[in-house]
Order: structure tokens, then sequence, then C-alpha cells
């Protein structure tokens, strides 16, 4: 009993593939076989077939004009023309930017390519001598000198800014100073502490 079953089964299955590769094979030679399909209107054809062509008229595909009853009909005619856009405005070139003026160089910077700060480094600035006489009465402090360094580099005027309340400190601030130099450049204004310290 099994054994039929089986065998029915079997005839089924393969008359199941059959019919499949049957339908197949025909679904293949169909499309060949249907004719062309056309639809028209006035304004455009379109084609339906091997190739999907749409066309601007329905003589591009079949070779027929319209009539002159169709053409008078035909929405081109009577439909109206389109607006002219308008005129882009003309595009203007920017004015040239003003050159830049050369800046005098400003009060107390060094010229000759040296930085204020690079003259100041270069600058010859010994330190002072301690005073006998304070050393001995252990006198200390700081002392805040203002100078003015001429073009040639020399220190011309001198003056506390800041006193140590030590005259004899003070003095010798202002002598250790006046011996300072400096390259050459503009003249410039500086103040500058001289610290006096018993180690």
């Amino acid at each position: 009993m099994k054994d039929s079953q089986l065998h029915a089964l079997n005839i089924g299955a393969l008359a199941l593939w059959l019919s499949v590769t049957g339908f197949a094979a025909v679904a293949i030679w169909v499309p060949s076989a249907i004719p062309k399909m056309i639809f028209s209107n006035a304004e455009d054809a379109t084609e339906l077939g091997e190739d999907f062509i749409i066309g601007d008229a329905a003589e591009f595909l079949t070779g027929e004009t319209d009539s002159p009853e169709d053409a008078a009909e035909s929405p081109r005619e009577t439909m109206e023309p389109l607006p002219v856009p308008p005129a882009l405005p003309t595009r203007t070139r920017p004015a040239p930017l003003p050159e830049i003026p050369d800046l005098p160089t400003p009060v107390g910077r060094a010229t000759s390519g040296r930085s204020l700060s690079a003259r100041i480094a270069a600058g010859r600035t010994p330190g002072p001598v301690y005073p006998p006489e304070s050393f001995r009465l252990a006198q200390t402090g700081t002392v805040v000198v203002q100078f003015t360094v001429d073009a040639a580099g020399r220190v011309t005027a001198a003056s506390v800014y800041t006193s140590s309340n030590w005259s004899l400190l003070d003095r010798e601030a202002l002598r250790t100073v006046r011996t300072w130099s400096f390259p050459p450049g503009d003249v410039m204004t500086l103040i500058r502490p001289i610290y006096f310290r018993i180690p």
C-alpha cells in the first residue's frame, strides 16, 4: 500500500514539473507573438512591445499624418505662449580695496629689523656695585629707575621712580643705569628695578 502511494506521489510531482516547464516555454514564446500595441492621441504616441518608445506624434510610429480637422482641434495651437523670463541683473565688479598706507613706527619701538624686546635683550646692562657703607649697615632694598635711551643707544637721562629708602642705594642704582648701552634704534623710555640683596 505504501509503495503504491509513493509511486502516485512521484507521478504527481513529475506531472507538476512538466506543467511548470511547459508554462515557462509558452511564456518565452508568447511575447514575440503578441502584436505591438500603440496608444496615440493628438499630442503624443506610446508604443508598447519589444522596445518601449514614447514619441512626440503618432506619425512618428505609424507614418501617418493628422488630418486638417484634427490639426485644427489640437490643443497645441490653443495653448498660450510661456512668458519671457525676466532679464538677469548685470553683475558689477566690486571696487578694489585701498592700499594699506605705510604707518609710522610707534614711539618706543626699535627699528633696523629689531623688536623692542630683542633690542633690550641685546643691550649691555651690568649689575650694580654694592656700596661698602650700605653693606656694613646691612641696607637692602629695590630701586626702580626710569631712564631714556637715545637713537644711538646711550642712556641720556635717569631718575628714581621708586626709592629703596636708602640714599646710597638710590645713587648707586642711578650710576649703574647711566653706564648701560643698547643697539641703535628709536628713542625709548624704560623702567627697570635694581635689586640690592646681601647674600
